[in-house]
């Protein structure tokens, strides 16, 4: 499994308030069965060159391919049950499970919503029982192994605002 890597101060100041506006005043669509994603594509280029680059550095790894580049808004009572952004197999064969997952946060000012990390299925979505659990601050993001479990806990006022981008790496 990947070290988990957590890095504060991503973007330059002017950089994360055009992003972060860009996503607060996005128009997007909501879906009931994945209520939390914008289900639309928004890319930032100086985001991507960023975590490529730390990726490389800190893991190891090339970049081969990348996807997802969502915008996810958590509103009170939303929460993210445990999963793996990884997964055997993809029924797509163009498609690809990623192995390194990055999430960026661009807002800090909501309550509840913290990001919860065990290496092995937890029994309960409650932070008692992860290794690992973030309150994220605006402008940081975290890398990790697609195949940690993680979760996010319910908010519990505000909303929190955070960007996913999945990546297909290989040890260079």
């Amino acid at each position: 499994m990947l070290p988990f890597l957590q890095i504060f101060d991503c973007l330059d100041k002017r950089e994360f308030f055009e992003f972060q506006n860009a996503a607060f005043y996005s128009k997007y669509e909501r879906h009931p069965s994945t209520p939390y994603l914008s289900n639309r594509p928004f890319m930032h280029d100086g985001l991507l060159d960023f975590s490529i680059k730390n990726i490389n550095n800190f893991f190891g790894l090339s970049i081969l391919a990348y996807k997802g580049c969502t915008i996810q808004r958590f509103v009170v009572g939303e929460k993210m049950d445990p999963h793996q952004d990884f997964a055997e197999s993809y029924s797509d064969p163009n498609d690809y499970a990623p192995t390194v997952s990055m999430v960026y946060y661009l807002n800090d000012d909501y309550a509840g919503g913290e990001i919860c990390f065990l290496p092995i299925r937890p029994l309960n979505a409650i932070k008692e029982s992860a290794s690992i659990v973030i309150k994220p601050e605006a402008n940081s993001c975290v890398i990790f192994d697609a195949n940690l479990w993680h979760w996010v806990m319910p908010i519990e006022d505000g909303e929190r605002y955070s960007y996913s981008v999945f990546y297909n790496a290989v040890h260079e």
